[in-house]
């Protein structure tokens, strides 16, 4: 009996999860050598851990390099609240888990929404979040 409930509670979080929509007033970067196509869920997966690897439109499949708001970014308790429903502390918890579980590579941090674009622009596969949809250069990501 306990089995089946703690199915169900799974597949309920699990469909809640895929049903999470991104506000209008977040940005998502990325520098891919080719044209990549994201969802909701792609992006919500990617910073979340459980995605780490895409494949390109030239059909090569590669690591995604993940680059996160630190914690005295502006933008840290937005993207917490988006992605993981908590607050800006459990983001760097739940990749240090991650990190030292080797269920993932490190992610890189950015203190600014400036920042997280240089580091995008300097390192292939990458994807990062910013708290602005001012932003319109080419790296930035439009969703599927």
């Amino acid at each position: 009996m306990l089995s089946r409930v703690l199915i169900i509670i799974a597949c309920s979080a699990t469909l809640a999860c895929s049903a999470q929509k991104l506000p209008d007033n977040v940005s998502f970067v990325g520098n891919f050598d080719s044209k990549v196509q994201l969802s909701e869920n792609d992006i919500i997966s990617i910073f979340n851990g459980t995605k780490q690897f895409i494949k390109l439109s030239s059909g090569r499949t590669v690591r995604i390099n993940v680059v996160l708001p630190s914690e005295k970014n502006i933008g840290a308790e937005t993207f917490a609240k988006i992605i993981f429903d908590e607050s800006k502390n459990y983001t760097q918890r739940h990749w240090l888990r991650l990190v030292f579980s080797g269920r993932c590579a490190a992610p890189e941090y950015s203190y600014s929404n400036e920042e997280t674009i240089r580091i995008v622009s300097k390192s292939s596969n990458s994807i990062g979040f910013i708290n602005d949809t001012s932003y319109s250069g080419k790296l930035k990501i439009d969703l599927k």
